[in-house]
């Protein structure tokens, strides 16, 4: 089949279509994105504490050293639980028909030490269990998998029924019934999408490296802002 022309986003378009921030794949890429996740990290019993207390909104520790101790600290088992749960309940969806998740998508969502180590401070592994077909194509199922943490950005596989896909951006949530709780909601014809990257290889790699980024930015900051 065609696949679906969409408007390109800047090559894997983390920061969204409008952004000047063009990621790019690191020229000796392996084709594995695992081969970037970045490293694990073993919280400090301070650390630990900080987090929990940050979680239930205690902040005396210092908001800054709270805040990303939270972020460095591994899942809590529920929210492991909740998220293989809306991966199972995908594939229930998925069980009689061509379209394919991506291995590196179920391998990511499957394996909690993995997950642990993503500590990005903005953009997060979030599934909206349910299957939205693409209105120009409604053949074309689009499953939104990670989201930007004001709710204001979203990335979704766009699953094609040759078994392929690839990775979009929208601005609104494919979750409008729990986002707008007071009943108003998006135009879904209004939407707009953007291909983000051929494959979620692909996105996955330079989620990976900007999560690495991100961890040498935590670093920077604890060191400048001391006892913050």
């Amino acid at each position: 089949m065609n696949r679906p022309s969409l408007p390109k986003c800047p090559f894997l378009g983390l920061a969204g279509p409008d952004s000047d921030d063009i990621e790019s794949l690191p020229e000796d890429w392996t084709g594995n994105p695992f081969d970037y996740l970045p490293d694990e990290y073993t919280l400090s019993e301070e650390e630990r504490d900080l987090a929990e207390r940050y979680r239930s909104g205690d902040i005396s520790g210092g908001y800054l050293r709270s805040q990303i101790a939270c972020f460095r600290a591994p899942r809590p088992l529920a929210e492991h639980e909740h998220r293989r749960g809306n991966l199972h309940a995908v594939q229930a969806l998925l069980a009689d028909s061509d379209l394919k998740l991506p291995a590196s998508f179920v391998r990511l969502v499957e394996t909690d030490h993995y997950v642990d180590r993503i500590r990005h401070n903005n953009i997060w592994l979030d599934i909206h269990p349910k299957l939205v077909s693409l209105p120009e194509s409604p053949e074309c199922k689009l499953l939104q998998i990670f989201v930007e943490g004001q709710g204001c950005d979203h990335w979704s596989l766009l699953l094609l029924p040759d078994g392929t896909h690839l990775v979009c951006y929208h601005g609104e949530t494919l979750d409008t019934e729990g986002n707008y709780p007071s009943g108003w909601k998006p135009k879904f014809a209004d939407y707009e999408f953007f291909e983000c990257a051929p494959s979620f290889d692909q996105w996955l790699t330079v989620y990976f490296l900007d999560c690495q980024r991100g961890d040498e930015h935590y670093a920077e900051m604890l060191a400048k802002y001391p006892g913050m």
